[in-house]
């Protein structure tokens, strides 16, 4: 009866393990990122829109496959995030586990690390809310920071070459944390529990022209569990 019971406790353990490291997914919809564009809006049999075309056709060139844009919500890692990993080769998927299932010394990149003349949202330097659509895995319970990077004042975009972390200010420009679960704990975060939307108001830099913000969404110690965007954006 012992080892019966021990072996059920066991099983409910390994259950709950997986059931909180498998389940939560999500991306920035808004100002939308390249996912909410390529993925979300156009996808690589949609004929809908045109500007999702580039991308798809460069991340074949590459050795990728149009069925990679469907993990839109996926681009994940359990790790601590930029603050404490330094060394990734890709920015925008941050060498997500989904496209490397095991650690590798030449990890692939997620189709939006892929170089292109991407679409680009106007924006203004100042107070803006990004909002994190988390509806493939709405993990409000443990959800701890979001963490957001931008390109040096000097980056110039380059629609050949891969971003690259010296592209960017090293540390962050928008770094809200809160107790998990508690969205009173901090006023720059607010859910939306019907819509599985998480809101956090940030203070943009002075920029001009073209540049691109890597953000981060980061579940606490219970998985370590981090989700990534890239948005392109053009300062008026």
């Amino acid at each position: 009866m012992l080892t019966k019971n021990l072996h059920k406790g066991v099983t409910s353990l390994v259950f709950i393990f997986f059931a909180t490291q498998a389940f939560s997914h999500g991306y920035v919809e808004s100002p939308p990122s390249r996912q909410q564009h390529c993925g979300v809006e156009i996808k690589p049999d949609n004929p809908s829109g045109t500007k999702c075309n580039e991308p798809f056709a460069n991340y074949l060139t590459i050795g990728g496959q149009n069925s990679h844009w469907y993990n839109f919500m996926s681009v994940l890692v359990h790790n601590q995030g930029r603050k404490v990993v330094k060394t990734t080769k890709h920015v925008c998927g941050f060498d997500s586990e989904t496209w490397n299932p095991m650690p590798t010394p030449d990890p692939l990149p997620t189709p939006w690390d892929t170089p292109a003349d991407w679409p680009t949202t106007s924006i203004t330097s100042g107070p803006e809310t990004f909002v994190w659509d988390i509806t493939y895995g709405p993990h409000f319970s443990d959800t701890e920071e979001f963490v957001f990077y931008i390109t040096r004042p000097e980056f110039t975009f380059d629609a050949n070459r891969d971003l690259d972390w010296n592209d960017f200010e090293a540390a962050p420009f928008c770094d809200e944390q809160m107790i998990p679960g508690d969205f009173s704990s901090n006023p720059n975060i607010s859910a939306d529990l019907i819509a599985n939307h998480i809101s956090v108001n940030c203070n943009i830099p002075v920029r001009s022209g073209r540049h691109v913000i890597f953000a981060e969404w980061g579940r606490n110690e219970w998985t370590f569990e981090r989700f990534f965007s890239c948005i392109d954006v053009t300062f008026e």
